[in-house]
């Protein structure tokens, strides 16, 4: 999957199948449910999100090693993409 060219709605769809449901909720529980960059964690009623460190042509979002996935609240998600760039590979 190209992510420089895939549509947003075909990706948010990506994102309600059942094995991203899966993988995100590893995620999750090895991050103790707390974002690993502002420590916020679920009982400071934050929306956590997992967030791709980089992006793996062809891959699906839950393909990926555990290293390239990581728990982020929604704030510091958003400022992890407006701040960087996330490589595609």
């Amino acid at each position: 999957m190209d992510y420089t060219a895939v549509d947003k709605e075909e990706y948010r769809s990506l994102l309600k199948d059942w094995r991203w449901k899966e993988r995100r909720r590893e995620i999750l529980e090895r991050d103790d449910y707390t974002c690993q960059r502002c420590y916020a964690d679920r009982s400071d009623d934050v929306m956590l999100n997992v967030h791709h460190r980089y992006y793996i042509d062809g891959h699906k979002p839950w393909e990926y090693p555990d290293d390239a996935l990581v728990t982020l609240c929604e704030e510091c998600h958003r400022k992890e993409h407006d701040d960087n760039d996330i490589d595609v590979y």
